[in-house]
C-alpha cells in the first residue's frame, strides 16, 4: 500500500479525523479520539502499520 492509498483508506472509514498533534510533519488518524494510524517522516516511505482491536 502506498502513501496515498493508506491516507485514502484511513479517511474513507467512518468517524475518522486527521490531526497533527505532534507538529506539522506527523499526521495522526483517530476514531473516537483514539489513534489508529500515524505517518511520520520516517514512515512515509513505508506506511503499513495500523493499530486495531477485534470487533
Amino acid at each position: 500500500m502506498d502513501l496515498e492509498a493508506a491516507i485514502a483508506h484511513c479517511l474513507s472509514q467512518p468517524h475518522v479525523t486527521e490531526e497533527p498533534p505532534f507538529g506539522p510533519e506527523v499526521l495522526v488518524y483517530k476514531v473516537g479520539g483514539k489513534m489508529f494510524f500515524a505517518l511520520t517522516p520516517q514512515t512515509r516511505n513505508n506506511p503499513g502499520r495500523f493499530r486495531s482491536t477485534p470487533l
